[in-house]
């Protein structure tokens, strides 16, 4: 997320079908139809709405702009469903989503499962805040959260390879290396981690 914001991009339906692991482990995000230049973030109000709406940033369905900001709270809400197969907030058309946001009814990570590291939630609690200002400042500064978390060096940034245009394709990500955890067919977010 951080090469495609580097690259001057919105993607505007970061989730889980959007991403995928090639057979050598690198971690590619893909489908860019609704993407837009950076630029046009603040032309793109609530009346262009696009994303999946169990993604979208509160802020958009009232009007808002789409911005880093609300790429990075799709962030959050994909490493949510990663970890308990759940959504923060719930609803089966665009309306109830919306409703569910104005409501404040956000199930927190704690409540969808209980096991989870105190120092991972809190990462997450910060890409699914509310207010866009008190999530982090840039996918740069999620990827070193995380590596601070896993007690990981940092390794490259936002090194990436565009494809035939249409997906970017990280050589190295913060999940590389961790075995599948024998739970599920979820990404290794957590196998191997340390307990806090």
């Amino acid at each position: 997320l951080g090469a495609v914001h580097a690259a001057g991009l919105l993607h505007r339906d970061v989730k889980a079908q959007s991403v995928k692991r090639d057979d050598a482990g690198r971690i590619g995000l893909g489908d860019f139809g609704t993407g837009i230049p950076l630029e046009q973030g603040g032309d793109a109000g609530g009346r262009d709405l696009a994303g999946t709406p169990l993604y979208l940033a509160p802020e958009l369905f009232d009007d808002g702009r789409p911005s880093t900001g609300s790429d990075l709270y799709s962030l959050g809400v994909l490493l949510y469903f990663l970890v308990s197969g759940k959504y923060p907030v719930g609803g089966r058309t665009l309306a109830e989503v919306r409703r569910a946001h104005r409501d404040g009814r956000r199930i927190p990570l704690p409540e969808a499962r209980v096991d989870l590291p105190r120092r991972f939630v809190a990462i997450v609690d910060r890409l699914l805040a509310t207010d866009p200002r008190q999530r982090f400042p840039s996918a740069l500064a999620v990827e070193n959260a995380l590596d601070a978390w896993l007690r990981r060096p940092r390794h490259m940034a936002a090194a990436a390879t565009v494809l035939g245009g249409s997906a970017i394709v990280v050589s190295s990500l913060w999940v590389g290396g961790f075995r599948w955890p024998a739970w599920s067919a979820r990404p290794p977010i957590l196998a191997g981690a340390p307990p806090n």
